[in-house]
């Protein structure tokens, strides 16, 4: 395995709603100037890697790696950490995992407990972007000189939202305007790169060992062209999908969502065994305005057959939506905000709305 940056571990304790206008949002490229937790901030004092991000640093297989015992009652209940340094890694089993680009940005909210219910937020970014870039705060350049790309403050969306999550942004096509999701589309593929991910790299940072199944919550979320990645993903990742979070990104795989939505469709109810959720905002300019219209009337049609209004919220106005509204279980909501703007202002607040678990 091959590892270009790792968490710097600044502290591990193992112990025993934003109200604003949703199309007064920030235009795209308008985030904060600065990013509290830079990638190249910290880097493993073992390591001779340098902090250039264009550059792995690393040979694919001097990572390190951990045991990750199967846990048993004698693991501790809480295990929080603080501190974790957001940071890019290459896998073995990335997507593309040769082209030389990491394969995966990760961020670990502080006070993150992996011994209590805890979940994992994957997002798929879309054309000319890189997973780096996409979770900060301030837009930077992805392949040098070509400009600087859309940032989305993923990471402090998921910070403000206060969930027990870990977010991976997952690379497909670096830096291109391409939906290629390469090797995401195997079988099994996103289980297993997350699986060597948590094993290889945050298991010893998160204050026990840990593998993708003790993720107890899934979400995936997509922007743009990150669509058929996550189409890939939800049916044939490996993993059981508990939310579904679409930014102006319903551009095709139609037939793959309606399928996933109706098959599952008694679940989108909070009072399901295992509830699930799927929200989705387009733009009239951005390309998915038809096909987002499409699959709201198709829910809408779904649910008035069984009586079930209640639990979709389809709307069509560019009305800025009170907090209670993002705990619908499905939203299909239009925005006058930017292609971009979506992501800076909803992530958080659908993020807010989800079933992830607080943290503790």
């Amino acid at each position: 395995m091959r590892t270009r940056l790792v968490l710097a571990l600044v502290s591990v304790l193992a112990a025993c709603d934003a109200t604003s206008s949703d199309d007064a949002g920030p235009p795209a490229g308008d985030a904060a100037t600065h990013d509290a937790r830079s990638l190249d901030g910290a880097l493993d004092p073992t390591s001779d890697a340098s902090s250039d991000p264009t550059s792995d640093a690393a040979s694919p297989h001097d990572a390190a790696t951990s045991d990750a015992a199967t846990p048993d009652a004698s693991m501790p209940t809480h295990c929080p950490v603080s501190g974790l340094v957001d940071a890019t890694y290459g896998l073995d089993l990335g997507a593309f995992p040769t082209d030389g680009h990491p394969d995966v940005a990760v961020h670990v909210p502080d006070g993150f407990d992996a011994c209590a219910p805890h979940g994992v937020v994957v997002f798929f970014h879309g054309f000319h972007n890189c997973v780096a870039n996409v979770i900060g705060a301030s837009p930077t350049e992805c392949t040098p000189g070509a400009g600087a790309r859309s940032a989305f403050a993923l990471s402090d969306q998921l910070d403000a939202a206060g969930v027990n999550a870990i977010l991976v942004a997952v690379e497909a096509r670096y830096d291109e305007a391409s939906s290629d999701p390469g090797a995401l589309s195997e079988p099994g593929r996103l289980h297993d790169l997350l699986d060597e991910l948590y094993v290889a790299h945050l298991s010893p940072l998160l204050g026990r060992a840990t593998s993708i199944d003790d993720a107890e919550h899934v979400v995936l979320a997509s922007h743009s062209g990150g669509y058929v990645a996550l189409a890939r993903c939800l049916t044939g990742g490996g993993l059981a999908i508990d939310e579904v979070e679409l930014f102006d990104s319903l551009y095709g795989e139609l037939a793959t969502y309606r399928r996933w939505l109706d098959d599952n469709l008694l679940a989108f109810d909070p009072t399901a065994p295992r509830p699930l959720r799927f929200a989705m905002v387009f733009t009239e300019g951005g390309g998915t305005a038809a096909n987002s219209r499409a699959l709201g009337a198709d829910l809408r049609t779904w649910l008035d057959a069984r009586g079930d209004a209640a639990n979709l919220l389809f709307d069509d106005t560019t009305a800025t939506l009170d907090p209670p509204a993002f705990r619908t279980s499905l939203i299909v909501k239009h925005s006058a905000l930017s292609h971009d703007g979506v992501v800076s202002y909803y992530a958080e607040r659908f993020l807010r709305g989800s079933d992830l678990p607080p943290l503790p």
